[in-house]
């Protein structure tokens, strides 16, 4: 049981860093969109 458990943990934590990467990727590529939509309108 208590290995099933530290498992299902573990791979919570991957999960965590999946969303956690994937919300940075979007991020950067939001901030990357916004200064090139600026820089062309300047």
């Amino acid at each position: 049981m208590k290995s099933q458990v530290q498992g299902e943990n573990k791979e919570n934590e991957f999960i965590d860093f999946i969303v956690a990467s994937g919300v940075g990727v979007v991020v950067l590529m939001g901030i990357f969109a916004a200064a090139t939509v600026a820089t062309l309108f300047m």
